[in-house]
């Protein structure tokens, strides 16, 4: 009996298998509605057989009806299991309204073309409907889901304008703000809860009672808690030197100015590259620093720069846009940066920069979290000797070095005051017999680099008395030619550099005028700015945009609040 029954089991098995085998999907085309329902039966297929009208405004009488394609990327003799959902499209002049609850507008849009529906067909409104899910499906106008229409007389379909609110989690303050601009959700609060132990400005969720998936719409103010950190005070070490020298000589130097020495490997560099708000590549730091000593890394290609280098490290690859941070391994708050995250100015292109030893005195120094172009000092990118120690003194007027080459070859003439015109034009004799150019009438100098007030303005008189003053008692007077500005301006005056000498002191008059807050500054870090002349290791442009921070830092001149006439 036992025998019997393993037979009829087995058997039974091996028929169950024979009729649930995979088939072929036949050949449909040309065939109607009546003829596809009959093909299927014929077939052996046992499978849910769903035939879907789709719309085709071109068609005869006679061709509507037939079939169109098949479904869910299903195709002629394709093999489908017992028991598969197959959808067949037939011609048709009206559609059956789709079911569209819970879907969004571009999921709606993609069912209507797999019907043959374009949005041409289809007016998209929007609502607020707080009894769906946000962003999706409210109702058809006038019509209801299984209607059969007409899609050339058009199909209105409303949906919910609200988006749900996303999981921000990992993301910073700056990426925060550019998922939800994304969204067009443009109003935006932040506000903080101090946790040491997570990355400051990193996201800690939403604020006023709103939640990941909540619903909200362009005119919805979206509150955000961000994480912050107050231990700042406990952090003794910044940047203080940035190197984008020439070639890959690149490198950046760390400064303990604390009182003791301090373990590195609590702390990496990160760099952000070309306006990325997230961490492109990473430097881990090794070893103890003492305090007041310095810490150097450098890019392992450079060939001079790795000569001063504590680390070295293929890692370190930058160019003049890109954030580079100083970082607590702890958490991955960033405590000190190089550029402002997002950044895609290239101010700091092709230099080095040394920070201000002014940055690291006082009662208040601790690292910043906002880059301060005005905390930096710029020098010609071979300049590479500043590395290894700190702070560095940085003169405030650059120094006097004579150039033999006369005025009207991009040199340096010596010449005889005569007389000015305002704090920016004076004319001037020749006393190099090299040089016979008039310096004078329509030809007399007008200072590059500054801008002094018209008559009539504030400290014009201030502005043309500081220059005559200097003139006046000058004991040598040289003017230097500006290759990138040229020699001559549109209106024929030559352009120049004015420098006097009174005892051992030499002043670069135009960098005075700018100090002194006397004038505007007309020079900025643009094409051509290293054909200018160099001095200490500086651009024309370094020496003219730091005299212009001074005298605003220190309100003076123009930036004083006082009127002068």
């Amino acid at each position: 009996m036992k025998k019997i029954l393993i037979i009829f089991t087995l058997l039974m098995s091996i028929f169950l298998v024979s009729c649930t085998k995979d088939v072929g999907l036949p050949n449909l085309e040309g065939k109607n509605k009546t003829e596809i329902q009959s093909a299927f039966d014929k077939s052996d297929l046992i499978v849910s057989l769903n035939i879907i009208d789709y719309y085709d405004s071109t068609l005869n009488e006679g061709e509507l009806g037939t079939f169109v394609k098949y479904g869910n990327d299903l195709t002629v003799g394709m093999e489908v299991s017992a028991g598969t959902i197959v959808d067949v499209y037939v011609n048709s002049r009206t559609i059956s309204l789709p079911n569209l609850i819970g879907k969004t507008r571009a999921e709606a849009t993609a069912i209507f073309e797999s019907i043959g529906v374009t949005t041409q067909n289809i007016t998209f409104r929007q609502n607020i409907n707080v009894n769906v899910d946000p962003g999706t499906f409210i109702n058809y106008e006038g019509k209801n889901a299984g209607q059969a229409v007409n899609p050339s007389e058009g199909i209105t379909v409303f949906f919910d304008i609200r988006q749900k609110l996303p999981d921000l989690t990992g993301q910073n303050k700056n990426q925060i703000t550019k998922t939800l601009n994304d969204m067009s959700l443009p109003q935006i609060t932040f506000d903080y809860v101090v946790d040491n132990t997570k990355e400051a400005d990193s996201f800690a969720g939403y604020g006023q009672g709103f939640a990941v998936g909540d619903g909200v719409d362009g005119n919805t103010v979206v509150p955000v808690t961000l994480y912050s950190n107050d231990n700042y005070d406990d952090y003794q070490i910044m940047f203080s030197k940035y190197v984008d020298g020439i070639g890959l000589n690149q490198a950046i130097e760390v400064f303990n100015f604390g009182e003791t020495a301090i373990d590195l490997s609590n702390y990496y560099v990160a760099i952000l590259s070309n306006g990325s708000s997230e961490v492109t590549d990473s430097i881990p730091l090794t070893g103890m620093l003492a305090a007041n000593e310095t810490f150097v890394i450098a890019q392992e290609e450079g060939a001079e720069v790795t000569s001063y280098a504590d680390l070295i490290t293929k890692d370190l690859l930058f160019d003049g846009n890109d954030t580079i941070q100083l970082r607590n391994k702890a958490n991955n708050t960033y405590f000190d940066t190089i550029y402002d995250v997002g950044n895609i100015s290239i101010i700091l292109n092709d230099e080095i920069f040394v920070r201000r030893a002014e940055t690291f005195t006082g009662d208040t120094i601790k690292p910043r979290r906002d880059f301060d172009l005005s905390e930096w000092a710029g020098f010609v990118p071979e300049y590479l000797e500043v590395l290894g120690s700190h702070p560095v003194v940085i003169p405030t007027h650059p120094p006097f070095e004579l150039n033999n080459d006369i005025f009207p070859n991009f040199g340096m003439t010596k010449v005889k005051y005569q007389s000015i015109n305002d704090g920016d034009t004076a004319s001037f004799i020749s006393l190099d017999p090299r040089d016979t150019a008039s310096y004078s009438g329509d030809s007399r100098v007008r200072f590059v680099i500054v801008d002094t007030p018209e008559i009539g303005h504030d400290y014009y008189q201030a502005a043309s008395s500081h220059t005559r003053g200097l003139l006046e008692t000058a004991e040598e007077i040289y003017l230097q030619a500006d290759r990138k500005s040229g020699l001559t301006e549109n209106y024929g005056r030559k352009l120049g550099l004015i420098w006097v000498r009174h005892g051992e002191v030499w002043t670069l008059i135009n960098v005075s005028l700018l100090y002194n807050g006397l004038a505007e500054l007309g020079v900025a870090k643009t094409e051509n700015y290293d054909k200018s002349p160099i001095f200490g290791n500086r651009y024309l442009y370094q020496w003219a945009r730091d005299a212009d921070l001074s005298a605003k830092a220190n309100e003076r001149g123009l930036y004083s609040g006082i009127y002068r006439p």
